[in-house]
């Protein structure tokens, strides 16, 4: 049988589930410590197990999850707006403009 990839998901005695190798790697260019990020990662955000997990699956390879956060960030924005678009054009009173 061949050695389970140190990519995989797998659990830990505690029952937390590991998604990075357990080994030392070196610092990828996506890393929040990296030189070619404008700012290092400062902030915490705290969540349960549950929402962690499903952020984890989202996350792309090499991807950091403040890439994640800010990409769902501007999707949501995107869908608001179109949200607000239908309700004021159902909504709405609206007069004609003479160019």
């Amino acid at each position: 049988m061949n050695p389970p990839s140190p990519f995989t998901k797998r659990n830990t005695p505690n029952g937390a589930r590991l998604a990075a190798p357990l080994d030392p790697q070196p610092i990828s260019p996506y890393s929040p410590y990296s030189i070619y990020m404008g700012e290092a990662a400062d902030k915490r955000i705290p969540v349960t197990r549950k929402v962690w997990e499903d952020l984890s699956d989202l996350k792309r390879p090499g991807e950091t999850f403040a890439n994640l956060l800010a990409e769902m960030i501007e999707h949501e924005k995107e869908r608001r707006l179109f949200l607000d678009m239908e309700r004021i054009e159902r909504e709405g009173s609206f007069v004609e403009l003479r160019i």
